[in-house]
């Protein structure tokens, strides 16, 4: 359970616990692939200096390349729209 009031008052996680070692690998070997900085983003917090305020980076690798950005990655224009209307409304007392 996470610790928060939604998931005090609604949990809707599962867990399963399954003993075979071969899926136990696959699991692994499929979870380490998917964690690569191809497939995926390490997100840093660059910290103050002369006069710039620490900021967030997320960074990847594309086409070999390693990449930085400066907003959230993979973030189109709607998901930003649906970001701003959600902080609108009062969800304090779910935090």
């Amino acid at each position: 359970m996470n610790y928060d009031q939604r998931s005090k008052h609604l949990n809707t996680e599962i867990g399963l616990i399954i003993d075979g070692p071969a899926l136990a690998h696959q699991t692994a070997m499929r979870f380490e692939a998917m964690t690569q900085l191809d497939n995926s983003y390490t997100l840093v917090l660059l910290p103050a200096s002369a006069g710039v305020l620490p900021r967030l980076v997320w960074t990847t690798r594309e086409n070999g390349k390693r990449v930085e950005y400066v907003r959230e990655a993979a973030r189109n224009a709607r998901k930003e729209l649906e970001m701003e209307s959600l902080s609108m409304l009062p969800l304090d007392g779910e935090l």
